[in-house]
């Protein structure tokens, strides 16, 4: 397991060479196809301010995203509601 310099614990799929990986465009295909419609450019401005999946990043430009890393994101941003009145209050709060 990594650390982050926050010493926060860090699964090691983002360095396992075994671990397939994305570049920015596959990665918004994969979150598509699982039912997240996303752009690439989406993707290359959520890296910027913040609140998109955690990648991999070597050098100025080398960015890599998991599978994994990807459907937690995915899954974090589910939200299960019964009726669309709900909606209407989460996003009034």
């Amino acid at each position: 397991m990594l650390t982050t310099p926050a010493n926060t614990p860090f699964d090691d799929d983002l360095s396992d060479d075994d671990t397939p990986k994305f570049d920015t465009r596959a990665a918004a295909d994969y979150l598509t196809g699982k039912g997240t419609p996303i752009a690439k450019k989406t993707l290359d401005k959520m890296r910027s301010v913040g609140g998109g999946p955690v990648f991999l990043k070597i050098g100025p430009r080398f960015v890599r995203y998991t599978p994994r890393r990807l459907d937690i994101w995915r899954i974090n941003r589910t939200r299960i509601v019964h009726s669309t009145s709900e909606l209407q209050v989460a996003q009034a709060r």
